[in-house]
């Protein structure tokens, strides 16, 4: 599982870690490894431009 995957599964069963990610993202996400393009896709699904379901899809782009 990537790190991304992890942080997604968190963000959907994990009311107070979602809510830290959008507080303090730098800090909530600190010991993830994330790239950029990870980043953008986190980034849509906080933004509400991406559901977390499509996201989560095998070999989604985003």
């Amino acid at each position: 599982m990537s790190d991304l995957e992890r942080v997604l599964s968190r963000l959907a069963i994990d009311a107070a870690f979602a809510d830290a990610l959008r507080e303090r993202p730098q800090t909530v996400l600190r010991s993830y490894d994330l790239g950029d393009d990870e980043l953008r896709r986190l980034e849509a699904v906080l933004g509400g431009t991406v559901t977390l379901a499509r996201l989560m899809e095998p070999g989604s782009a985003g």
